[in-house]
């Protein structure tokens, strides 16, 4: 009889620790599920721009830049599009072969990787920069541009809002809400970066 109750405590316990280690490998713990989703959430992206950092974030439902212009203290401009946000970059579709001015006088600024920056002497040298974001609307996740866009696992957003820099400061521009479909890896036209530079009044 004792051995028989031996035998059945060794069979109950390795059949429990065999239901508890199916379980762990089948479902995080809630612990690792918060942390996978606070990084993609608020994990922020840094960016050198003229040896000064720009970081793009989101607080609050906002897009976020915060940056330093010649000056250790750091600043930080709440954005009017919400996340998830990007901030253009050049790669080699979109890094001009030339760095002659384009037909609007604008100069190409940066390198791969680096923030897309286009100067403007006609504006009193400002530089733009743009910034992608918003959620888009039911249409445009139902269109068959939208899908291709995912099926290419391509970061687009439908708003756009330009950074405009001088030498010590750094402002917003109007956004441009809902125009379109625009993606981070494909880059805008520089006639964009040449409107956020020369507002309308």
């Amino acid at each position: 009889m004792n051995r028989f109750l031996i035998l059945l405590l060794i069979v109950f316990f390795f059949t429990d620790q065999k239901s508890l280690f199916a379980e762990q490998n089948q479902q995080p713990s809630s612990s690792t599920r918060v942390l996978e989703n606070s990084f993609d959430s608020v994990s922020p992206s840094e960016y050198k721009l003229d040896g000064n950092t720009l970081r793009l974030s989101s607080v609050g439902g906002s897009c976020v830049i915060e940056y330093n212009l010649n000056s250790p203290q750091r600043a930080r401009k709440i954005l009017d599009l919400h996340p998830p946000c990007y901030l253009l970059t050049w790669d080699k579709q979109t890094l001009p072969i030339t760095r002659k001015s384009a037909i609007s006088g604008g100069v190409a600024i940066g390198n791969i990787g680096e923030p897309m920056v286009w100067q403007y002497p006609s504006a009193k040298n400002v530089k733009v920069l743009i910034v992608l974001g918003d959620i888009f609307s039911p249409e445009l996740l139902s269109s068959n541009l939208y899908q291709l866009r995912k099926r290419q696992n391509l970061h687009c957003a439908p708003s756009a809002q330009g950074v405009l820099i001088n030498k010590h400061d750094l402002q917003l521009s109007k956004v441009r809400s809902h125009v379109g479909l625009m993606c981070a890896e494909l880059g805008v036209e520089e006639a964009s970066f040449w409107l956020f530079a020369h507002p309308t009044k």
